[in-house]
């Protein structure tokens, strides 16, 4: 079944019921925009993240994290407020660590982890250098013992990027799997269709919906 439906339905349909629907994206702006829409709508903040869906976007061998795992986050810990000083730029540097307590949809495993919330809810995929070397040193102070540099990769701590809110995802990161229902978020069929992958994606997108199939057609997107 397709309908066609507007902008505000499509936010609705996606943010009502994230477990049975899924918007898709042409773009990774898209999804943000779509994304941001959905949490600005719902006024999600640290203190109403309860529900909030999440994908990882790398691959945790150590933990059974896939890349394109979906989650539910389930429970809140505690909050890190960050700043640490870097010695060899002389400056200080600023971040936001909550604990997240997550349940993988597709396993039914529980996982506890730390994200960042400066880039949970932004296009940023990841920290930046100076970012990066702010948690290692925080990170080795919570554990006390220094990590490898060999194992940084594969640390939950060293790695909160690794989650981003799933409201809208694109078509690469739902390849294989299949839910209710789909919202297909983007400015034109036809202005898809003139992208070289364009009909690849439409068909990515398309097949992932099991019952349901909105398209929802807006020049924002």
């Amino acid at each position: 079944m397709i309908s066609i439906i507007n902008f505000q339905n499509a936010i609705d349909l996606i943010s009502n019921d994230p477990l049975k629907t899924w918007g898709i994206g042409f773009s990774n702006r898209a999804c943000s925009f779509v994304g941001q829409t959905i949490q600005a709508h719902k006024k999600i903040n640290v203190d109403n993240i309860i529900g909030l869906p999440l994908i990882s976007v790398q691959t945790l061998y150590h933990s059974s994290v896939v890349n394109g795992d979906r989650f539910i986050v389930e429970g809140v810990g505690k909050r890190y407020d960050v700043e640490e000083w870097l010695p060899k730029s002389h400056e200080s540097i600023k971040l936001t660590l909550q604990e997240l307590v997550l349940r993988n949809i597709y396993r039914d495993q529980e996982y506890k982890i730390l994200s960042c919330l400066d880039i949970l809810n932004s296009d940023q995929v990841s920290l930046n250098t100076k970012e990066r070397q702010a948690l290692i040193i925080f990170r080795n102070k919570l554990i006390g013992s220094a990590v490898r540099k060999k194992d940084i990769l594969y640390d939950p701590i060293c790695r909160p990027g690794i989650f981003k809110q799933s409201y809208c995802t694109t078509a690469y990161r739902c390849q294989g799997g299949e839910i209710d229902n789909v919202v297909l978020m983007i400015k034109s069929i036809s202005q898809i269709q003139r992208f070289s992958n364009g009909n690849k994606f439409l068909y990515s997108a398309i097949t992932r919906a099991k019952k349901k199939l909105f398209i929802c057609e807006d020049p924002r997107l």
